[in-house]
């Protein structure tokens, strides 16, 4: 695509961008279609995955509560016990 036609840049940049604008959305609805609760960021830590699943698991109530730091040393802990690869 060249600059040449201005009409066609602008629906080739509107068509890529239109997926892209509609991700949030998407999230959203999947994660109430299993009960969970869309939040928007997580702190950029590194603990991002252990910090949105202590977080639901809060919300949800669940038995047993866990911070993000005590669910990323069990997930280690699994692996480091369950390793496939030697």
């Amino acid at each position: 695509v060249t600059c040449a036609d201005p009409k066609l840049l602008n629906q080739v940049l509107y068509n890529a961008t239109k997926g892209a604008l509609s991700s949030r959305s998407t999230l959203e609805i999947n994660c109430q279609n299993v009960g969970l609760k869309f939040h928007g960021e997580t702190p950029g830590n590194g603990n991002c995955f252990f910090e949105a699943v202590s977080s639901q698991l809060q919300r949800l109530k669940y038995p047993v509560q866990l911070s993000p730091q005590q669910l990323r040393h069990h997930a280690v802990a699994f692996l480091k016990d369950n390793q496939l690869l030697q």
